[in-house]
């Protein structure tokens, strides 16, 4: 299989929001309420994509991996995420029947190396929900530092706890 990996564009934003949606409702059932996520997903998650494409900021950095031009996977990054000046993972999405082919870590790397080539002094990080500990082992395997839980308001209005992964440097990813 023939992975390629690009920076996103404009025409990927509808299958970006495609796979968004799909993996929240197959991974965040019981954090996210059902209603939620079999109804006002789709419009929550189409609104954003587009948005995030039509008025992209400066900082952001949206990663897809593709095979023969079919989108399989995503990560979009904020460099100097607000006020806290770092480097904020805000989603990584691999589509499930493709797991497990190294697609979701040569997303993270690739985001976390362009991020650290812009400041190689702030830190990289993502927000994990604690009750998905696959991806909590998946981040501890690729090198993350992982906080306590704390509390954390959903999209939907919920609340979860989440935790904080963490690569202090690039030579985290070297592990």
């Amino acid at each position: 299989m023939n992975i390629q990996f690009r920076e996103a564009s404009f025409a990927d934003w509808k299958g970006i929001a495609d796979i968004h949606i799909l993996s929240w409702q197959e991974n965040y059932r019981g954090i996210f309420t059902d209603d939620f996520l079999d109804h006002d997903i789709y419009k929550n998650r189409k609104e954003i994509w587009h948005d995030r494409f039509q008025n992209p900021p400066n900082n952001q950095f949206v990663l897809i991996a593709e095979v023969e031009e079919f989108l399989v996977g995503f990560a979009c990054t904020y460099c100097h995420y607000k006020e806290e000046k770092i480097h904020y993972l805000d989603n990584l999405h691999v589509r499930s029947q493709l797991r497990g082919k190294r697609i979701g870590e040569n997303l993270l790397s690739q985001s976390a190396l362009h991020a650290f080539q812009k400041d190689p002094l702030s830190p990289f990080y993502l927000l994990v929900f604690e009750e998905n500990e696959s991806a909590i082992r998946f981040y501890k395997r690729m090198g993350a530092l992982v906080s306590d839980p704390f509390e954390h308001v959903n999209e939907d209005g919920t609340r979860s706890k989440v935790v904080r992964c963490t690569w202090p440097s690039l030579n985290a990813f070297s592990n």
